[in-house]
């Protein structure tokens, strides 16, 4: 319960009831049901979906997720179908997966999304995080991944001997304890921060960059190109885990893809550094 807040009417301020729901281990919803009456509220039972899932799933596929569950609720187990939300998974990184109940009761689990066929797995700032080490270890079961750490400045790689890395000069944020989101690097001087990604078979690629600031007042905004031609004029960053995803991309000789990241200094001598996760 709360009270309307009319600031030019403060002597009448009616008070706003509204409905609380409990989800999977008493979590708490609190509705923003316009109308809403006592009969639509449900006794409730905590409850608990017991199914351990695994720790991944492909990009938009959640066909190795299970089609049944088993959940406790109060002190009886059962089985129930459940579906699965393949817009939770859209994106690649750390993600929550919402299952839906046959019954429509919901919950999310955490989970690691990987694409299809990487064969560049960069973490922005260079740091090994849980995520990073595991997005490789499940990119490796479909092929070779061509990168053994998670950054480097433009030179041979110290194990696959493949030429890649980045250049510019920049700052780095987070480190191992981190995510892939929330770790990054950030340019200096208004420079714009290149990655260069070489030993590419002929063919098509997509190109998968990661967006978040932890100084979202900063109203950060960036112009992303690939091999000269500009892909993402106004990308923003906000405070939201976001994924681009730059498809249909082909190396230039020698099997060659150029990711840059460059300021709209052209808005304003002042526009923030461009920093990519």
């Amino acid at each position: 319960m709360g009270d309307r807040w009319t600031p030019s009417d403060l002597g009448n301020s009616p008070y706003v009831w509204m409905p609380m729901t409990f989800g999977e281990g008493g979590s708490l919803t609190i509705g923003s049901d316009a109308e809403w009456n006592l009969k639509d509220l449900q006794p409730y039972q905590r409850w608990t979906v017991e199914t351990v899932l695994p720790d991944h799933v492909w990009l938009r596929d959640t066909s190795n997720l299970p089609a049944k569950v088993a959940v406790t609720t109060g002190r009886q187990t059962q089985t129930l179908a459940v579906t699965w939300d393949a817009s939770t998974v859209a994106q690649p990184g750390p993600a929550k997966v919402r299952g839906t109940l046959a019954d429509g009761r919901t919950f999310t689990r955490s989970i690691l999304v990987v694409p299809h066929n990487l064969r560049y797995v960069v973490n922005a700032g260079g740091a090994a995080t849980a995520d990073w080490k595991r997005t490789v270890e499940v990119a490796a079961t479909e092929g070779t991944v061509l990168n053994s750490v998670p950054e480097q400045p433009v030179g041979v790689d110290p194990k696959t001997a493949t030429t890649w890395g980045f250049t510019g000069a920049s700052g780095t944020y987070g480190g191992a304890a981190d995510g892939l989101y929330n770790t990054l690097r950030w340019a200096k001087n208004k420079e714009s921060l290149v990655y260069d990604f070489t030993g590419l078979e002929p063919g098509t690629y997509t190109v998968h960059a990661g967006y978040w600031d932890p100084w979202p007042w900063a109203n950060r905004a960036a112009s992303v190109s690939i091999n000269g031609t500009v892909v993402d004029p106004e990308r923003l960053f906000t405070t939201t885990y976001t994924a681009a995803e730059y498809p249909n991309q082909i190396p230039r000789h020698p099997t060659k893809l150029a990711n840059a990241l460059q300021n709209q200094l052209a808005k304003s001598p002042s526009t923030p550094e461009a920093q990519v996760s």
